[in-house]
């Protein structure tokens, strides 16, 4: 792979397979707190082994299931002599418009029925960007302010090289999203301070970032999968980014791609 001196290699790596994964109506249990669940270590270790990947920086959700997924690709790093600096940042916490407590009093009051998932369903067939269910949750429009401004650092402050975030699938599938919807269907060059612009303008295209696949099982953000980007500066302290290539890896791995989901590819 050709460096660039000031380009930019991105992995965005959703944590291993969680409790919660097997049981979306699992109670008692913070999000914060929801574990990996025993395929998850498998997985996170199986990360680990197969990365090529040596981050210059990483980036990771301060949930639990998060942190124990990059902590045998740390270790890896480490046992190699490979020191990245390592930043837990809450704005990479998953996107929370549920309140658990109200998950937790219908599991018990239906005895496990499926009233839960469809309130979470109900949620997306909407796609109210103002919408949340109380006390300790965020709307669409205050958890994206959030990924925003993790994401403008993350391009925009002098971060080079290889830069692994390990976050969870809302917050992937929004930035994925971003980036689709940041370069358009002809150009090649995102821009993050005009598409924050253009959804000022027209508040429609918000609704656009929200669209999720989470009840598709084909979905490509699987769990210890990588959406891969690989941006150089379109020119001097531009906002602007070439977009090199960006799709779906499977794992922190620069080689495997998981089918024809290359959205961008080309030269420099």
């Amino acid at each position: 792979m050709n460096y660039g001196d000031n380009d930019k290699y991105i992995w965005f790596v959703r944590h291993g397979e969680s409790r919660q994964n097997l049981s979306p109506t699992m109670t008692h249990v913070p999000n914060e707190q929801i574990p990996l669940s025993d395929k998850g270590v498998e997985q996170a270790k199986h990360l680990a082994e197969i990365s090529e990947v040596k981050a210059d920086k990483i980036y990771i959700s301060p949930y639990e299931r998060a942190i124990h997924t990059a902590t045998p690709y740390i270790h890896k790093l480490v046992e190699e002599g490979h020191f990245p600096m390592i930043t837990v940042d809450k704005a990479l916490k998953e996107f929370n418009y549920y309140n658990t407590n109200i998950r937790d009093a219908l599991y018990v009051q239906t005895r496990g029925t499926d009233t839960f998932t469809k309130i979470l369903e109900h949620y997306w067939e909407e796609l109210d960007v103002n919408a949340s269910h109380g006390y300790a949750t965020e709307s669409f429009q205050e958890f994206l302010a959030r990924v925003v401004v993790f994401l403008s650092n993350l391009i925009n402050v002098h971060n080079y090289g290889n830069l692994v975030v390990f976050s969870h699938y809302y917050v992937i599938t929004c930035i994925r999203n971003l980036f689709i919807a940041g370069i358009g269907e002809d150009d090649t060059y995102f821009n993050l301070p005009a598409m924050l612009d253009a959804l000022t303008k027209n508040p429609q295209l918000l609704k656009k970032l929200m669209q999720v696949n989470q009840f598709d099982e084909n979905t490509d953000i699987t769990n210890c999968s990588a959406f891969y980007v690989h941006l150089t500066p379109y020119s001097p302290n531009s906002p602007r980014y070439n977009v090199v290539e960006m799709g779906f890896r499977n794992g922190v791995n620069y080689d495997a791609v998981v089918g024809e989901d290359i959205v961008v590819k080309q030269e420099h």
